[in-house]
């Protein structure tokens, strides 16, 4: 009989975050494990402090970070024969920054046009970086990204157009036009030709 001796896995864990947070909006935090086994539990705490009960959840949603938070975790692998089950993971604290004030308004060169009229829209943001994202919409529905102006002949009676938009500043949040333009558009006229002798 031959009895092979296999060494025993040692277990580990790593979390990771993104390179920094954004003031008042949650932070995710993820688990990386090493023969954690088919159930590890995790054991996630912030500032030294667990967050609450151990569970199979690999990540961590923080609600409102701060620069000093400190997060880490814990965890208990249930890989077989593992011969260190309880790991510490590395610690992350993730520099926040905070939220710009942004905005945008809209322009049109026209609110009542016959069809197929080309109307031209304009985005003015405020405070949007050097290099802004915008998104046109149509009826509630992105109908162009491509930049700060949308020129187009297709628009119905009753269709409305707004506006929104992403700054290029460090944790810029999606913002929306305050206005939005309704649109009249009449119907092209027939013109009717007739000979006579």
């Amino acid at each position: 009989m031959t009895i092979d001796i296999v060494a025993r896995p040692r277990a580990s864990v790593s979390i990771s975050s993104s390179a920094y947070g954004c003031e008042g909006v949650p932070q995710l935090y993820v688990a990386a494990p090493v023969n954690g086994g088919p159930g590890p539990l995790f054991q996630w705490k912030l500032n030294g402090f667990s967050t609450g009960g151990a569970s199979a959840d690999s990540s961590f949603m923080l609600p409102a970070p701060v620069s000093t938070d400190v997060v880490s975790c814990v965890m208990t692998s249930n890989e077989t024969c593992v011969s260190n089950p309880v790991v510490v993971s590395n610690s992350i604290t993730v520099p926040v920054e905070p939220v710009p004030v942004t905005g945008v308004d809209m322009t049109a060169s026209a609110d009542h046009v016959c069809e197929d009229s080309l109307v031209v829209f304009g985005a003015r943001p405020i405070n949007g970086g050097s290099s802004p994202a915008f998104g046109w919409l149509v009826n509630g529905k992105v109908v162009d990204s491509s930049g700060p102006v949308y020129a187009t002949r297709s628009l119905k009676n009753g269709d409305v157009v707004g506006l929104a938009m992403r700054g290029s500043l460090t944790c810029s949040q999606l913002v929306r036009a305050p206005e939005v333009v309704s649109m009249t558009v009449w119907d092209a006229p027939t013109i009717a030709l007739f000979l006579t002798r």
